[in-house]
């Protein structure tokens, strides 16, 4: 044979030029001068290949037969179901394997995705069959689907059972039943050519690559078992709003009035074909139970322009099916059946409005985008709410996000830089609290949109508390992997909600790390609640006139649903506010007049000051002890005021007959929220001089002194 083409750096485009043909289906590759060619017996086969629309080509002649034929069974073991030869492989197929790996190197991963090597057979052997053992191998070898006419393919006698689902019969436009199959295709064990395509590219080329309908007919191997259908991405991006929307199905939804029965199929390209050969814009689910499992997985299959999509609306994400299942069944929906009206939920109705994302105090948005600034990257500080400004360290960080940001249209959280003075350091899992409650809140208003939950990213080194919020809600959250300060010298590492991580670290936050941990995003379909609702869970409630007036317009509806939010996946503080004002608005205590002045003249939390507090001592023993609970309760949230709450807690356990160390413990437990040194205290005497100076008892003027002694000496 001709001695093959080294592959250095300057015969790379010779590769092309010297040993590439264009058919009419794909390329036909060989390893000889371009001279020769009349000697390759298999160019006229090669040109006249049968094809499976929107797939690729490729096939292989003089000069590079020797790569293939040593992968029959004969040479080959199997191997936890991969094919893996069991002898010295020849010099000469060595060097032809690495022509044939080197060309298909050079080709993108969106475009490999649909390349399909075809086997030629050559004058003389019409008789020749190979078999299912043998295209598995082949497949196995090259890392790519191998697909022959079907009157090529032998009885698969004794097929290996790994094989069992990996084939697809396929007619000229796509998958079908074996009966009616003019093609069979076998796919590798490992996709060593287009692992993830479409995961990094923007939404303009998503949808360009689905606008004439994307092959179906793959089932591709993948982390965890095998994905069908369309490319991940590329599912995601056509049926985003049923992901978001989505709630697990179950088993028992497949029982429910009007799902037709369901059908038992014998693998994954019997799906295929299942899914294929229905009208569009039709959802059929997919019932898997893997091996040994002990309960089954449902998922909804969608035949539409796009193709064939298979999700998993528990994930939010493409479905990953197990490797190889002992059950596989099917039903199709009827058109006036959606998986939405299963699960009780549905998607983001298409042309829907979101409701604005509106930062609460300690927020500060430093980047818009997406339509109508619907995406943003936002910065959550632990300390006072501020004027809004950047810290300086976070300028370069924040314009590297902001622009991998919009290329990707996801919204990213930036936890940042975080006060690290004496009070911090002495109880630092409540002074992360208020971060925790400001993250949690933006969280909530994106979730709450039917969005996946935004990307987080952790640049002021807040505890595990934050990665447990982050995996209940669904969010990726981006962490430094070195101890230290931080700067562009480090690298970052993700973790995703289920515990996924993003390797290798990346040094820099560019578009395609920043998509990468995107993808492990899943939308939480507990947050989803009624948009009134949702739309008083996100206020600020230290706008008086804006709270009453939503709760005048909105209060009998708001009032019915206030049970829902005990039930919301979030820290128990998190809308305690909230709640306790639903409780109080039909009160004729005034405690809800009282609460709502609190609310306004703290300015989000950062004074601290309790109006209308004499008068609420005034009351009798029986009524006062409740309505300080009240007013304790709506200190909490997003704003955080716990100066107010310790002086409250102080006083309460002081009129309760409480001695002089556990009425200090009440002050000194939550120095936290205390400024440094008696001096930075000042405002917090003042207001306490102020309810003095209104109480009209002695006993009262005497317990406010008492607390303006404990907040001085406080450490």
């Amino acid at each position: 044979m001709t001695e093959p083409l080294t592959l250095t750096p300057r015969n790379m485009d010779a590769i092309c030029l010297e040993h590439v043909m264009p058919t009419n289906t794909g390329n036909h590759i060989f390893n000889a001068p371009s001279s020769s060619m009349g000697r390759d017996g298999l160019v006229d086969e090669a040109l006249n290949l049968p094809s499976v629309d929107r797939f690729t080509y490729v096939s292989f002649g003089l000069g590079m037969r020797s790569a293939l034929t040593d992968t029959r069974p004969a040479t080959t073991s199997w191997d936890g179901g991969v094919a893996r030869p069991t002898g010295e492989v020849p010099p000469e197929v060595r060097a032809v394997r690495a022509l044939m790996y080197q060309y298909f190197r050079g080709i993108p991963g969106e475009a490999m995705d649909r390349v399909v090597e075809r086997p030629l057979f050559g004058k003389g052997s019409e008789n020749v069959r190979m078999t299912l053992d043998e295209l598995g191998a082949r497949a196995d070898m090259m890392g790519l689907p191998v697909e022959i006419p079907i009157s090529r393919f032998a009885q698969p006698v004794g097929a290996h059972p790994f094989l069992a689902n990996r084939v697809v019969f396929s007619d000229a436009s796509g998958p079908v039943s074996r009966d009616a199959a003019i093609m069979v295709k076998v796919e590798p064990a490992d996709r060593a050519w287009a692992e993830n395509p479409f995961a990094t590219v923007g939404d303009d080329v998503r949808a360009e690559a689905l606008a004439g309908g994307y092959p179906s007919g793959r089932i591709v191997p993948v982390e965890g078992g095998k994905r069908l259908g369309t490319p991940a991405a590329l599912a995601e991006f056509a049926h985003a709003g049923l992901l978001a929307g989505g709630r697990p199905l179950t088993p028992e939804h497949l029982t429910r009035d009007g799902v037709p029965p369901m059908i038992t199929l014998g693998g994954y390209g019997d799906v295929l074909a299942h899914v294929a050969g229905h009208p569009d814009a039709t959802y059929s689910l997919v019932e898997v139970r893997g091996q040994g499992a002990a309960e089954s997985q449902v998922f909804v299959a969608v035949h539409d322009s796009a193709g064939g999509s298979y999700l998993d609306l528990g994930t939010g994400r493409a479905a990953v099916f197990p490797d190889t299942p002992e059950l596989t069944r099917i039903t199709t929906l009827p058109a006036d059946l959606t998986p939405a009206d299963l699960t009780g939920t549905g998607p983001t109705p298409a042309g829907a409005v979101p409701a604005p994302i509106v930062p609460p105090a300690g927020v500060t948005r430093t980047h818009t985008f997406g339509p109508g600034g619907s995406r943003s990257v936002d910065l959550v500080t632990g300390g006072r709410s501020g004027t809004g400004t950047v810290p300086r360290e976070l300028e370069p960080l924040l314009g590297q996000l902001a622009t991998a940001a919009e290329a990707i249209g996801q919204s990213v959280v930036v936890i940042g830089p975080q006060p690290r003075d004496t009070r911090y350091r002495r109880d630092p899992a409540r002074a992360e609290k208020r971060v925790l409650l400001r993250a949690g809140d933006m969280l909530f208003q994106h979730l709450r949109n039917g969005e996946p939950a935004p990307i987080i990213f952790n640049y002021g080194g807040v505890s595990t508390a934050l990665d447990e919020m982050a995996a209940k809600l669904g969010a990726p959250v981006i962490r430094q992997s070195m101890g230290g300060g931080l700067d562009f010298d480090r690298k970052w590492t993700a973790t995703g909600p289920d515990g996924t991580t993003v390797v290798p670290p990346f040094k820099d936050v560019t578009r395609e790390s920043l998509k990468s941990v995107g993808d492990l995003q899943r939308a939480n379909a507990d947050t989803r609640v009624e948009p009134v609702l949702g739309a008083y869970l996100s206020m600020d409630l230290s706008d008086p006139m804006a709270l009453r007036e939503k709760l005048r317009a909105d209060g009998g509806a708001l009032k019915a649903l206030r049970p829902k939010i005990a039930a919301l996946p979030f820290d128990a503080e998190q809308f305690r506010a909230h709640s306790k004002l639903l409780e109080l608005l039909d009160e004729d205590t005034g405690r809800f007049d009282t609460a709502v002045h609190f609310l306004a003249a703290t300015k989000g939390g950062d004074v601290m000051t309790l109006p209308d507090l004499p008068s609420v001592l005034r009351q009798p023993p029986e009524t006062r002890a409740e309505a300080l609970e009240d007013l304790k309760a709506v200190t909490y949230g997003t704003h955080d005021a716990g100066a107010a709450r310790a002086v409250l807690d102080a006083i309460q356990k002081r009129l309760a007959g409480a001695g002089d160390d556990e009425v200090k413990k009440a002050i000194y437990d939550n120095s936290v929220y205390l400024p440094e040194g008696p001096g930075g205290r000042a405002d917090i005497i003042r207001e306490l001089q102020v309810w003095r100076d209104r109480a009209t008892s002695p006993a009262d003027r005497a317990l406010f002194d008492e607390m303006a002694v404990w907040v001085t000496t406080c450490p």
